[in-house]
Parts: C-alpha cells; sequence; structure tokens
C-alpha cells in the first residue's frame, strides 16, 4: 500500500479510492496487475456487473471499454452516481501502458482533494457568514417563543433568559444553557443505555437471560453479536444501533457486544475434494440467529454437492429461480435445511447450468440482499467471467486448500492474478495431519498471499464418513472453535 505525503504533510493513501476496471480484455487487467498493489481495483467484463456494483459501492472512477455493452446507459449512471470516467481508448491510450495510467490516476485523485479542500473552504466561510454566534463563547443555544418579557435572577448553574433587546431581531428571546461536558458524555452513550439498560447490566449477579432480554426485539437491518470472550457465541440479535465495541464484567463472565453488518462470503478452492463445500456449511451455521442463504455454483453432472452433504433433494435448485417468470420464482427456489439457514442448490445436470449466466447470478442477489443477513457462494475452480464476477461481489473471500504444493500454488496463482488486495482473506489449509505437513511455513505463506488470516484444520475421519450434516456440531472440535473466532473477528470488523 503506497503513501504519498501531498501539500502541507498531507498522506494520500490511493488504496483508498475504488476504481472499476471494466473489459473483455484479459490484457488490460494483467497490465493493471503492476500496479494492483497501489490502487483499489475492481474488475469487471459486463455491463450488468458494472451496474450492480456502482448500485451497491462507493466508486470513485470508472475506466471502461466501448467493448462493454450498453456503454451509454453505464455512463448515465455514473454521472447520477458522481463517478468519474474515463472510455479506453478516448480517454485513455488503449490497449492501456500501466504507466501513464498511474500518473492520470494520482493527478485526478491529487486535483480531487485540492477541488474538496476548496469546497469545504468555501462552504465554511459561508456557513460563518450567516451563522448567529452570541457573545458567550461554548455555549448552547436554544430558541423559544415568548409572549412577555421576562426577567430572572442569575444563579451559579441556573439557566439565563435575555431580554429581547439584546438580541437580534430576527429572534423573540433565546436561553442560553452552559454546556454540560459530564451530560454530553452521558447522551454520547445513550444507545448503549438504550441496548443494555444499565440498571441490569450495572448489577453484579445478572444472568445471561437478562443480557438476551434487553437486545431483542428490534427489528433492524444491522446485528449484534453477543458473545463471551473466549469465542463462544451466545446470541445474535438485530439492532440498527451505531456499530461499537464494548464489554461488561461481571462475577461470573466478561461479555463483548459487537455489530455484523449484511455480508457477502465467497468460498474459493483451486481444486475439488479439499472441503470448501464443507466450509461453506459451517460457516452457515456459524451465526444460527443470522438469517443466512448458502448458493451452490459448483456445477457438475449429478446434482449439487450441497444437497449430498445435507441430505436433501434435488430440487428444488437454482434452475427454478432462473427459468421462473413470477415473483415467486425466488422462494421457490429456496429450500429450507434448519432455523435460519436455507440454500439454493445447483442444477442436477451439467447441461442445465451452462444456461445459467452471471446476469442470473446478479439478479439473484439483488433480491437475495433484501431477505438475507449473510449470503455465501460456494465457487467452483475455474477461473472465468463468471467466477470473477461473483468474487466482486463478496465483502469476504474464504479460500480453501490442501496440504499440497500443486493445490497452495494454484491457489496463489488466483489469488495473485485475480484478487485484489484490499479484499477481506481467509486462507484455509484443510486436511492437515502429520502425514499431510506443509512445506512451507504459515509466516512465509501469510507473505505469498499477502494476508493476516491463516488456519489450518486436522483431518477427521468423521467429515469423511458423514453425509448429513445439518445438525452437525463443528465446535466440538478445536480447530474449528478458531475458524469460528476468526471468522467472527473478520465479520465484525
Amino acid at each position: 500500500m503506497v503513501k504519498i505525503t501531498y501539500d502541507n504533510n498531507l498522506e494520500i493513501i490511493y488504496s483508498n479510492y475504488k476504481i472499476i476496471i471494466a473489459d473483455t480484455d484479459l490484457n488490460t487487467f494483467n497490465e493493471l496487475t503492476k500496479i494492483k498493489e497501489d490502487f483499489c481495483f475492481i474488475n469487471l467484463s459486463s455491463d450488468f456487473a458494472v451496474n450492480f456494483v456502482m448500485e451497491y459501492e462507493k466508486v470513485d472512477y470508472l475506466l471502461i471499454s466501448n467493448r462493454i455493452n450498453n456503454l451509454n446507459n453505464l455512463i448515465i449512471k455514473a454521472q447520477k452516481k458522481k463517478v468519474k470516467i474515463f472510455i479506453l481508448g478516448k480517454d485513455i491510450e488503449y490497449p492501456l501502458n500501466f504507466v501513464k495510467v498511474k500518473d492520470l490516476l494520482i493527478n485526478e485523485i491529487k486535483n480531487n482533494i485540492a477541488a474538496d479542500k476548496k469546497t469545504g473552504s468555501f462552504k465554511k466561510l459561508f456557513k460563518g457568514f450567516f451563522s448567529f454566534r452570541p457573545k458567550d463563547a461554548g455555549k448552547h443555544i436554544n430558541l423559544i417563543s415568548s409572549k412577555s418579557k421576562i426577567e430572572k435572577s442569575e444563579k451559579k448553574g441556573e439557566k439565563k433568559l435575555i431580554k429581547k433587546s439584546e438580541l437580534s431581531p430576527k429572534f423573540v428571546s433565546a436561553e442560553i444553557t452552559q454546556v454540560n461536558k459530564e451530560k454530553e458524555s452521558e447522551e454520547n452513550n445513550s444507545v448503549l443505555r438504550q441496548l443494555t439498560k444499565d440498571k441490569n447490566i450495572e448489577q453484579n449477579n445478572f444472568s445471561d437471560d437478562i443480557l438476551a432480554e434487553n437486545i431483542t426485539g428490534n427489528d433492524h437491518k444491522d446485528k449484534d453479536v453477543i458473545e463471551k470472550v473466549d469465542g463462544k457465541t451466545l446470541n445474535c440479535q438485530l439492532s440498527n444501533y451505531p456499530e461499537y465495541s464494548t464489554s461488561r464484567k461481571s462475577a461470573k463472565t466478561e461479555y463483548q457486544i459487537r455489530t455484523i453488518k449484511q455480508k457477502i462470503i465467497a468460498v474459493t478452492k483451486a481444486k475439488g475434494g479439499v472441503g470448501s463445500t464443507i466450509i461453506s456449511i459451517f460457516l452457515g451455521l456459524l451465526f444460527k440467529d443470522l438469517k443466512t442463504l448458502i448458493i451452490d455454483l459448483n456445477f457438475s453432472e449429478g446434482g449439487s454437492d450441497l444437497g449430498y452433504y445435507l441430505d436433501i433433494p434435488k430440487t428444488p435448485n437454482l434452475m427454478v429461480f432462473t427459468e421462473g417468470f413470477d415473483k415467486n420464482a425466488f422462494s421457490g427456489s429456496v429450500l429450507n435445511i434448519i432455523d435460519n439457514l436455507d440454500v439454493i442448490q445447483s442444477p442436477p445436470t451439467y447441461m442445465q447450468s451452462k444456461e445459467i449466466d452471471l446476469k442470473d447470478i446478479y439478479s439473484l442477489t439483488d433480491i437475495a440482499r433484501k431477505k438475507y443477513d449473510l449470503i455465501i457462494f460456494d465457487l467452483p475452480n475455474n477461473i472465468n467471467e463468471f467466477y470473477l464476477g461473483v468474487v466482486d461481489l463478496a465483502d469476504l473471500l474464504v479460500m480453501v486448500t490442501d496440504c499440497t504444493n500443486g493445490s497452495i500454488g494454484r491457489l496463489l496463482n488466483i489469488n495473485s492474478k485475480y484478487i485484489y488486495d484490499e479484499l477481506e482473506k481467509i486462507l484455509i489449509i484443510n486436511k492437515f495431519n502429520k502425514n499431510n505437513s506443509l512445506k512451507i511455513s504459515i509466516d512465509s505463506l501469510k507473505d505469498y498471499f499477502k494476508i493476516e488470516n491463516i488456519t489450518t484444520l486436522k483431518e477427521l475421519d468423521i467429515l469423511n464418513s458423514k453425509s448429513d450434516f445439518k445438525l452437525f456440531n463443528f465446535n466440538n472440535f478445536d480447530d474449528f472453535k478458531n475458524l469460528s473466532n476468526i471468522a467472527t473477528e473478520v465479520l465484525t470488523k
């Protein structure tokens, strides 16, 4: 991540700016990998992918080829979203040269910062020109209406009313109250008071039931995960309160309150048979009170691997949605597994799966966002437009491999070529045992993958012999407990 000092020691981190690169030529993406550490590039190759990302993400710049369909419509949308547009071959030399693209983006970002500073200064001047300022600095002004002129003696700590003659003609009277720093601090913590009801929390001998009672009944989009410090999840509820983290102590245990916002997780691998589907199921069962959807995109003959591991029939599946022509097409494709966990299976035959395109998946995701807290994609191991389009939707990429050099090497190649560094990632080395030990250290893998979160899962015979994981308790095993902690930490950042 490059930081450059500019304009009176102002530090610019260029990777904070999101830049869409839209083209159908992979050479474009390969050329820009040379500067991908400096910027946050989102590689897209279809018009609906560009449209979808601009709808749900804050995008700063769009570098787009005229090979992308519906270019004019995308330009109109970008202008509405205040995204700066550059047409490849018109505004930027094409084929791309990474040096010229880097220089262009640096200049644009600097100019944008300079323009924002001027706008901010003007707004501040404008606001100051029209603002009403009393002589008593550092006090709040509360305007009140009054038909009579009231005078009261000043006493320390009491309110003071000012005569009408002392004020601007626009106001009848004004009540000035001294700012109370302790009260202001108390107001800042009002959200926490409402959530936990301090009278109950401050008691030393409160129960888990009291804590759960205080946070239930909030039907909102954001989620608060109530968990013990050792990582055991106690509860997951819905809340619209701002994101924050705090802890409360009792005689028995210590709790943390954390927030999970809606997330899309993509589970990927470099070859089959490494356990990515079981990892998807594990993640789906991790937060029992969050509404979760797993979508199986491992298209193959014979139906869904997800269906095998959950012991469910081959229908309904994704074809119900893609071939549906009514409002029930989505709900008709979903199968409930247990509690808040739903799945959408891949089609039963490979020929049927070939009828599904990326536009179908984006439409499916658009609907799922309105219904689910977590959406998990179990991805195939072949890299194409379909694969890259789904990764572009993800907030978290979970990469699964076994201990073999071939699997790790291929996954490393995928990570370096097609996955931008700013995407949150977890690397899971599965089927780890004495006979299948790593030939490379964990620290070296962190450097190669440019990743912080790496964990290993021992090979378990029970996972190889079991065919129904609906009620399986993964946290009976220490390795999965550790993975639970890592996933919770990443999702609550």
